[in-house]
């Protein structure tokens, strides 16, 4: 919860946009990637995508097809990316606060 909130307010200081850098610190033990930050996107309708280290992933169905039609060559899978739950519990952590940011995102655009 706290990620989404600190993530609002920055998407809000920033008067809108389509994109907002996250944070492994934001997240603590939520945090689904296996690198310590991410630029997340939302473009068009609800295209959620995350860029890492020039590479784009999408997060949802949307932004998977939109990385494909707009970065062809520079895209991968999520799951190159995802963190794996060191709980065992799992095979991975949980995505959910991508979803959840990346809609909170897209609902603030102008």
């Amino acid at each position: 919860m706290l990620g989404i909130i600190l993530i609002l307010s920055l998407v809000i200081g920033c008067g809108g946009g389509d994109s907002v850098v996250i944070k492994e610190e934001d997240y603590g033990e939520r945090w689904p990637l296996t690198v310590s930050e991410a630029e997340l996107f939302c473009k068009g309708y609800n295209a959620i995508y995350v860029k890492v280290d020039g590479g784009y992933y999408g997060v949802n169905g949307f932004g998977k097809n939109y990385v494909k039609e707009n970065f062809p060559s520079s895209g991968g899978e999520l799951k190159d990316i995802w963190r794996t739950d060191p709980r065992g519990v799992n095979s991975n952590v949980n995505i959910q606060p991508l979803f959840d940011a990346g809609a909170e995102l897209c609902d603030n655009q102008p």
